[in-house]
């Protein structure tokens, strides 16, 4: 993905920043998300 051979935004359909990972795992937990990318 980091080389672009893969489109993220085929991927996933949240981006999220590093410190909400919590919130991110709560999305996918609760069905809001399929899957959630975090940024440093």
């Amino acid at each position: 993905m980091l080389d672009g051979t893969i489109n993220p935004g085929l991927v996933f359909d949240r981006v999220l920043p590093l410190d909400q990972t919590a919130e991110g795992y709560r999305l996918m937990d609760d069905r809001e998300a399929l899957k959630v990318m975090i940024r440093p």
